[in-house]
């Protein structure tokens, strides 16, 4: 029989498991090792038959698999932890894997899934008052609306965002990430309607929150964001180069090939305009070949596009 204190993982197993994902995300344990270490957690909680630990630690592993674009591996923990937590009744967790499902079904393309998962996800953590939760589904549907054109209701969604940040204690690690994200949002939308003083300010604010993180992958996501929007500046203000190998770099730490890849895909387009031609075909080729090996389809087909394009 479960005991009630087992619907809930426990306080020291949950800080392990942060301890492991704080270590990677900061790049101080390579992805292999956190991997094992993380699959080391699994398997004690599910020796000592904890069920709520074994799907946490579930949820920790696909993050991180997830995060190294090993998006079918990140599905089968994300789907096995949201069946126990099922099980366990515990609608709080199951809220917590449905919003990690729609973020790895909206990176392989599949938008419509991922919007009813983030919805679900944000009810949910309306019915707990948990501000942090709502905060990061709505910025997730956010992002899935700006891959799918829609400004206006992508920009509402980061407009809510940014007043649940509010909410959330400045201490919580993932409020400046999420910062980072909706800045980088705000940014796309502005790029996307012209208005480049507006873009700028929105990357190098991205740029700020990242760097209060100390994790490569939002200070690869913020610098990523400063490139691709001096790249629409004629003359431009600083070097899209520069900031675009700093994405690289932090990128790199980490192994985000997905991430990489956007990278590249961004780089690549701002090569064909400053008419670097062959570099060009090379990041978007390069690109292109780790969409489809990620299985992100609908991104393989732009970087496919614009690499027609070039030649």
């Amino acid at each position: 029989m479960t005991t009630i204190s087992q619907v809930q993982p426990s306080e020291d197993f949950e800080t392990r498991c942060r301890e492991i994902q704080l270590a990677w995300r900061s790049a101080a344990l390579p992805f292999d090792e956190a991997i094992k270490q993380m699959n080391r957690l699994v398997e004690e909680a599910k020796n000592l038959s904890h069920q709520a630990n074994y799907a946490r630690a579930l949820n920790f592993l696909g993050t991180m698999h997830g995060y190294r674009g090993k998006y079918k591996a990140a599905l089968t923990c994300f789907q096995q932890a949201h069946g126990i937590f099922a099980e366990l009744g515990n609608k709080r967790h199951m809220a917590i894997a449905d919003l990690n499902l729609g973020e790895t079904y909206r990176n392989q393309g599949q938008y419509h899934l991922a919007q009813r998962l983030f919805h679900s996800a944000y009810e949910t953590a309306k019915e707990f008052n948990d501000a942090t939760l709502q905060m990061v589904s709505i910025v997730n549907e956010g992002l899935m609306l700006l891959n799918l054109g829609h400004l206006d209701s992508a920009n509402r969604a980061f407009e809510k965002g940014y007043q649940l940040a509010n909410l959330v204690p400045e201490t919580e690690s993932v409020r400046n990430a999420t910062l980072c994200e909706i800045h980088y949002g705000l940014a796309a939308i502005h790029l996307e309607n012209g208005r480049l003083p507006n873009a700028y300010y929105h990357a190098q604010q991205a740029v700020l929150e990242a760097q209060k993180t100390h994790q490569p992958l939002s200070i690869g996501i913020a610098f990523r964001t400063m490139g691709t929007v001096l790249a629409a500046f004629d003359p431009q203000p600083d070097d899209p180069e520069a900031a675009f190998n700093e994405a690289y770099a932090a990128f790199r730490k980490i192994e985000a090939e997905g991430e990489l890849a956007r990278t590249m895909y961004e780089h690549g387009r701002y090569l064909i305009k400053s008419g670097q031609r062959l570099r060009a075909g090379k990041r978007l080729q390069n690109a292109m070949v780790i969409f489809a090996r990620l299985g992100m389809t609908a991104e393989a087909a732009k970087a496919a596009e614009a690499q027609n394009a070039v030649f």
